[in-house]
């Protein structure tokens, strides 16, 4: 769904079988915000009662000029309403510091509602034509992986199930990344090396 006005198509669809939703943002100086998207989102969802997307894409969003607070809580709206979402993209956007922001919101911790449950597809990928670059912590990254992975096999040195507890979370499958400065980083180069993970950092 594109918006170049300040209008919006969202506001006249019904989509009940709707399972793959990319919005693109097309005129950044258009007064008609992310927050303005997103709220039309959960009408179209509430007008249609979809219950199955699988996939949500944003695209050329610009949310660096914005409260990160404000921008991951709206998304948080989104991804409480579309708890089948198995595929997250985000590209071609300007995230500023929400990053970071939006890593600690997908990671999981037992015993508290967890977002996107079913995700097992990542993707964060920036504009190439721009010249910044992804501003996100090494360590918030590997901890939200960290925390939506684990192997299917028993632990040698323990022999406990390493899957049990999960809260019926399923297990991240595929994370993209780039373009990224730190790919030395230890706590990249460890996330590359979980068996089961494919992970693609450009």
């Amino acid at each position: 769904m594109a918006h170049s006005f300040d209008t919006s198509l969202l506001s006249c669809l019904k989509t009940p079988l709707l399972k793959d939703l990319t919005l693109h943002w097309v005129c950044r100086q258009s007064a008609y915000g992310f927050r303005c998207i997103f709220r039309d989102v959960i009408g179209l969802q509430r007008r249609s009662g979809i219950t199955n997307l699988c996939s949500l894409t944003l695209d050329g969003i610009d949310a660096g000029r914005h409260s990160s607070v404000d921008f991951v809580d709206d998304l948080k709206a989104i991804f409480d309403i579309f708890p089948t979402i198995r595929s997250f993209r985000i590209r071609r956007c300007e995230l500023g510091k929400t990053v970071d922001h939006l890593l600690r919101a997908l990671t999981f911790i037992p015993g508290h509602n967890v977002l996107l449950p079913k995700l097992a597809d990542f993707e964060l990928v920036k504009d190439t034509k721009k010249s910044f670059i992804l501003k996100l912590t090494p360590m918030i990254l590997s901890r939200m992986i960290l925390s939506r992975w684990w192997s299917k096999e028993t632990d040698s040195r323990t022999g406990i199930e390493q899957s049990l507890n999960h809260n019926g979370l399923v297990a991240l499958q595929r994370v993209t990344l780039g373009v990224i400065p730190f790919k030395e980083d230890a706590h990249i180069t460890s996330i590359l090396e979980l068996p089961g993970l494919v992970a693609d950092f450009k």
